[in-house]
């Protein structure tokens, strides 16, 4: 475990509530041994409303929980839900692990081929007389696969980053946010990503047809590729605005998220850690 991640942890430990406690999700008061069909006393939300099995999961989670073989439609549905409705789809997340690895992956993965494919087709070479042979289609799929990989690694150290940020901040306001729900956050969020490939597209496209403007400043650099670099910086920004944005909508809803409950646990209101 990194420093930075220990100094979180700890700092979690000191300004927080109990991690077993079972929380009103709108305030964060303790409503442990409270009648479940009564309201928090605190902010007057229904305590049934912050009850771990009020966290049916995303359909991904429920994927991964029944076990159905349905991966891309689960994905399509969970990313299309944290789009188009990005609040109650993390309200709905489920606080524990399971799947926020394999969505993570396919996320980024996605991510890193979107933004790859231009940089292995017509604006690296002509793609039409580099595959005319056997070698010049595997030079193209290694670089694809060489650049997906890559762009996902970053996606994914910066995705780690958010989440130690979340944490930390969370810690830092008293809010609840366990690292399994962080990691589901950044996880369901990461679909941000994906907007980051269209972007570079069009910012590459909109490049190439700068005409006339290769004249050198300063002999360094033309005056397109200066435009051209602007553009695909501004392409990446807006991936990473749409997943800071998702994050932030997710962390918000999640803040005092109850894992499940531990079977057999006193009073029935015992969570999970």
């Amino acid at each position: 475990m990194s420093k930075d991640q220990s100094r979180a942890d700890a700092i979690f430990e000191r300004t927080s509530m109990s991690q077993t406690d079972l929380l009103c999700e709108s305030c964060g008061y303790v409503i442990s041994g409270l009648p479940e069909s009564g309201n928090c006393p605190e902010c007057g939300t229904p305590i049934p409303e912050s009850l771990p099995e009020s966290r049916v999961g995303s359909p991904w989670q429920a994927r991964i929980r029944t076990g159905t073989p349905a991966a891309l439609g689960a994905w399509l549905s969970t990313s299309w839900n944290i789009l188009r409705h990005p609040a109650p789809t993390f309200r709905s997340l489920r606080a524990d692990m399971p799947g926020v690895r394999s969505h993570l992956s396919i996320n980024l993965l996605a991510s890193g081929v979107l933004l790859a494919m231009p940089w292995t087709g017509v604006w690296l070479y002509d793609p039409a007389r580099g595959s005319r042979g056997v070698s010049g289609v595997l030079l193209q799929l290694a670089s694809l696969v060489a650049i997906t990989i890559v762009a996902a690694l970053i996606l994914l150290f910066l995705t780690w980053v958010e989440c130690l940020g979340i944490r930390f901040f969370a810690a830092r306001r008293s809010w609840r946010l366990t690292r399994a729900m962080a990691w589901q956050v950044c996880a369901h969020a990461s679909v941000g990503w994906l907007a980051a490939g269209p972007c570079v597209w069009g910012a590459l496209l909109l490049t190439s047809t700068l005409a006339g403007s290769t004249q050198m400043i300063a002999g360094i650099v033309s005056v397109r590729d200066l435009i051209g670099g602007g553009l695909i910086f501004t392409a990446v920004l807006i991936g990473m605005l749409t997943f800071e944005m998702l994050v932030y909508l997710g962390v918000r809803q999640c803040r005092f998220a109850n894992p499940p409950r531990l079977a057999g646990g006193p009073g029935g209101d015992t969570i999970a850690p």
